[in-house]
């Protein structure tokens, strides 16, 4: 009750001061812990226009409109990671999300490109290369023709929303942070 208490005092001051940079940038973590997604892109836009780009904003924004839109790359969210990559060339993360959203789009030849020259730049062990191994795997299958491509375009199956869709708002975040963490 704390929490929320001071929570609602924030946005009572962000209402009446919107401009406030700061309290934009104190509330867009909170907001992304607490599974308010949307609310967290939109505290780390503003924060980002107001108080600058820096890679933690941009990544912020990036990670919760890709959570809130249910893992699909939103525009907003592949400006940001193209962003982050203007700002530090090579980063891993903007580029595997990139490659993915190229997935999504159902480019699948280019997508397949970026994560192998993401692999070819990783170094030996990091944690995310069994991740980024897999979509190399499954978007060269889906490339020789193994598999029927969806005409609606990569992503989860319907049993995997309904089997997402039975967890919990706090379950379901953790699920999709741990899967973002992975990657970092």
């Amino acid at each position: 009750a704390q929490i929320g208490d001071l929570i609602a005092k924030v946005e009572a001051r962000l209402r009446e001061h919107p401009e406030d940079g700061a309290g934009w940038d104190v509330i867009a973590p909170v907001y992304y812990k607490l599974g308010r997604f949307g609310d967290a892109a939109n505290a780390y836009a503003r924060a980002a226009r107001l108080k600058g780009e820096t890679v933690r904003r941009l990544a912020g924004l990036a990670e919760s409109a890709v959570l809130a839109a249910d893992g699909i790359v939103t525009e907003e969210a592949r400006a940001a990671y193209e962003r982050i990559l203007t700002l530090e060339p090579g980063r891993p993360e903007p580029r595997f999300w990139l490659a993915l959203a190229k997935e999504q789009d159902g480019k699948l030849a280019d997508a397949l490109a970026d994560y192998k020259g993401l692999l070819g730049d990783a170094p030996a062990g990091v944690p995310w290369r069994a991740a980024v191994e897999s979509r190399v795997a499954e978007v060269s299958r889906r490339l020789a023709g193994a598999e029927k491509v969806d005409p609606r375009g990569p992503g989860p199956t319907a049993e995997d929303v309904a089997a997402a869709e039975k967890l919990s708002p706090e379950d379901r975040a953790r699920m999709i942070a741990q899967m973002v963490d992975g990657l970092a």
